[in-house]
């Protein structure tokens, strides 16, 4: 797999002509750094959930099915976002401005570390809380496929195998009363509504809105494309192809994102390491203290919520 370059995620646009070279070459992380400690601790990580969570998260039913989809999935999202901000090996295939679809897989990534610390909140109740709201989800899009396609034939035999497949789910995920009024049960949260919910701790509410603030806000615009978005993501393809700036400023776009993708990996991976109670916080805290070093972003993230929880 090749390797993506990560540097400093500061706008230095306005304070250097030229927007790559302006990162000072102390400030530029060689992924290969921390590639060997960050995919060992994934895999641990991903290992622990598997075969080590407490007894307590044991006992809540659907937890280990919930936790482990959204480790392998956000591992999957940081692996795809490698593979295409990728520098080495070179492959002509694979054009720098591939990059610009990184934005939206930040955002996925985003939402599981919120998804995360709000389950952790109340693991009984909320693990509870998203099955019931997942059915109610399953019940609506069954629901609009037989208001629209009910009496076709050649839809008959899916749409009684999606009934089935609700009636067996809902001995499993909602009681019978819950699924006779599928409108009485609560949906899951936003993120935002997470973050005004009322439900969270105050280390935690302070956390998700610093979060919402300077990361999830930006990742919305751009996933988005209001104005801002599209800007941050399609400005550069407007420059005539013989501007100089163009090629340093992809490649100041790409380490931007990659920088922000290995500091939402790596939370990611603490937030499950801290839920979890997995004996891998010494290893969190070591990949932290090299990316704080080169990156302002990972060093305020660190410092908002990981370094008083690691040390505890």
């Amino acid at each position: 797999m090749g390797e993506p370059a990560t540097g400093k995620c500061d706008n230095d646009d306005m304070k250097f002509p030229d927007p790559w070279e302006g990162v000072p070459a102390d400030r530029r992380l060689d992924f290969t750094v921390i590639r060997e400690p960050i995919e060992s601790l994934a895999e641990a990580t991903i290992l622990g959930v598997e075969r080590a969570l407490p007894v307590a998260l044991q006992a809540v039913p659907g937890s280990l099915a919930v936790l482990l989809m959204l480790a392998k999935l956000v591992e999957t999202t940081f692996s795809t976002i490698r593979y295409i901000c990728a520098e080495k090996p070179e492959d002509p295939a694979r054009r720098i401005s591939f990059a610009t679809s990184t934005p939206p897989l930040l955002r996925s990534m985003l939402d599981a570390i919120y998804t995360l610390i709000f389950i952790g909140e109340d693991p009984p109740t909320r693990f509870k809380w998203y099955y019931n709201a997942g059915w109610r989800e399953l019940r609506e899009e069954y629901d609009r496929h037989v208001q629209r396609y009910s009496g076709k034939t050649e839809w008959k035999a899916w749409l009684a195998g999606y009934g089935t497949h609700l009636a067996t789910l809902e001995g499993q995920w909602v009681t019978a009363h819950e699924a006779a009024n599928p409108k009485a049960i609560r949906r899951w949260p936003t993120p935002s509504n997470m973050v005004s919910s009322g439900m969270l701790t105050a280390d935690a509410q302070t956390f998700l809105d610093y979060m919402r603030d300077w990361f999830y806000r930006e990742f919305s615009q751009d996933d988005h494309l209001s104005l801002p978005g599209l800007i941050r993501r399609g400005s550069n393809f407007l420059r005539p192809a013989d501007d100089s700036r163009k090629e340093s400023t992809w490649k100041k776009l790409r380490s931007d994102w990659v920088t922000y993708a290995v500091v939402l990996f790596l939370a990611f991976l603490t937030e499950m390491v801290l839920l979890c109670n997995l004996d891998l916080r010494p290893r969190c805290s070591y990949i932290w203290g090299i990316l704080k070093e080169y990156s302002s972003m990972a060093a305020e993230v660190y410092e908002a919520r990981y370094e008083t929880k690691l040390m505890a």
